[in-house]
């Protein structure tokens, strides 16, 4: 396990960020998928509620839920503070 860590890290190394903790959050469902593929796993209800979250929960850690539920449009306010500091 050592090495396939280490080779993870490797090719981590091109990803931003958010492609990483997207990769990583997700390394549950590669592992379910796995043992159902290859060693017949039966996966019951709770697998299917468990991935449902963790597919939610990637979801909503990639949008700006806190603009979304106040109805504000925050690219707007973003470039107000850009041009606020340029000289006129």
């Amino acid at each position: 396990t050592a090495f396939t860590i280490y080779m993870e890290t490797v090719a981590l190394k091109t990803l931003s960020a958010a492609e990483t903790t997207l990769i990583f959050s997700t390394e549950p469902l590669f592992g379910a998928a796995f043992a159902a593929l290859v060693a017949n796993e039966c996966l019951g209800p709770e697998a299917a509620v468990g991935a449902a979250f963790i597919i939610g929960g990637c979801l909503v850690s990639g949008m700006d839920v806190g603009s979304l539920l106040k109805g504000k449009d925050t690219r707007m306010e973003d470039d107000a503070v850009e041009t606020s500091g340029v000289d006129q």
